[in-house]
């Protein structure tokens, strides 16, 4: 369960969050719809939205966002993906160059997964 303070930290704890969970792991974050904060009075976050557009194209996880409260974030990590493969794949989209090094990252660990399967009893 995630509840910073710093909300506009969520990006930088989630990469942290994902070397920790295992496969399976489920992490919750709150407070990312709209802020917590009665004194601001402002209708949502640009960084949560970031934040929500960031999960959405993670694909070590499956996100969900719950508009209870404030604002609940599911994410249920799905795949081992990490490392420098993966900042290469997500810098290459970023720099507008598509999405064709994360598809071949993606593929890659589809047939690491199809080899560990087939070597399993």
């Amino acid at each position: 369960f995630v509840d910073a303070g710093e909300r506009e930290r969520y990006g930088a704890i989630h990469e942290l969050v994902m070397q920790l969970v295992h496969v399976g792991g489920v992490v919750v974050y709150y407070d990312t719809l709209w802020p917590a904060d009665r004194v601001l009075q402002h209708s949502y976050y640009p960084q949560m939205r970031a934040f929500n557009h960031m999960l959405a194209d993670d694909p070590r996880v499956l996100a969900s966002l719950v508009p209870l409260s404030y604002g609940i974030t599911i994410a249920i990590k799905t795949m081992n993906l990490d490392g420098p493969a993966l900042e290469a794949a997500k810098a290459a989209k970023a720099a507008g160059e598509g999405d064709a090094k994360m598809r071949d990252l993606l593929a890659q660990r589809r047939e690491a997964a199809v080899a560990e399967l087939k070597a399993m009893p």
